[in-house]
């Protein structure tokens, strides 16, 4: 159903390493990549918010064929928002605000 209908149901995780220049050390410095997809389809908003809980950056992409999707504001929203971590201290829970994700905005498939 998935792919006939062209949307993610579910999210999927993927890690990899990725190496980069980093002009500070004079060397390639290797950083451990965790790649969240998660869907923006209205039905499965709860997967966005469970998955922005834990992310300590994202992007929103968007179809430049299809546009701006009815949910991508509510996405942005979600991923821009200030998110609530709950924290253990000592058998407890406790609530504490954190700063909004970094977030980027890709606009794809702008060729066409």
């Amino acid at each position: 159903a998935e792919r006939k209908r062209g949307i993610t149901i579910q999210s999927a995780a993927i890690s990899f390493k990725w190496g980069w220049n980093c002009s500070y050390h004079d060397d390639i410095m290797n950083v451990d990549v965790n790649l969240v997809d998660t869907p923006g389809h209205v039905d499965f908003s709860v997967e966005v918010n469970r998955s922005v809980a834990v992310l300590d950056g994202a992007v929103l992409v968007v179809d430049a064929v299809a546009g701006v999707q009815a949910q991508t504001e509510t996405v942005w929203r979600t991923m821009t928002a200030r998110q609530a971590n709950v924290k253990q201290v000592s058998g407890n829970a406790q609530s504490r605000k954190q700063e909004p994700l970094a977030c980027l905005a890709f606009v794809n498939k702008m060729d066409k």
